[in-house]
């Protein structure tokens, strides 16, 4: 009985030793927000700008920013498997369409200006902002 305690006991030292330390924990869920250094193209115009997008309650929402001003940004629609991001932006001038792919924060998509014309938009995430 004297000799059993010892083995027990050392026996569960080696197994919990042996066991390894705990997996890491997974990886947050993807998400689009933050903040992108854009170039756009817009019927023949080039034009470099800021585009925000933040998630409050797991509402997306942003804003474009070019020297023409800013948009308000709305209406999102976020698929977290594919990345792609849908939204629209309104101004009292036009409306706009994105249909937009966020892969290791490098932006690319097209947009539609509504009864004027497409347009391409590119971007890189700055570094720094939310994942």
């Amino acid at each position: 009985m004297k000799k059993l305690l010892p083995t027990i006991m050392l026996a569960a030292m080696v197994a919990a030793c042996s066991a390894g330390p705990p997996p890491p924990p997974p990886p947050p869920p993807w998400t689009p927000t933050g903040t992108y250094d854009v170039s756009i193209d817009a019927m023949g115009m080039q034009l470099g700008g800021v585009l925000g997008i933040t998630e409050t309650d797991g509402e997306f929402s942003g804003s474009l920013g070019t020297d023409m001003g800013v948009v308000d940004l709305n209406t999102f629609t976020v698929d977290t498997d594919s990345h792609e991001v849908t939204f629209v932006g309104d101004s009292p001038d036009f409306s706009l369409a994105f249909q937009i792919m966020i892969e290791e924060g490098e932006l690319s998509g097209q947009f539609e200006i509504a009864g004027m014309g497409n347009g391409s938009i590119m971007g890189t995430k700055r570094a720094g902002t939310r994942p």
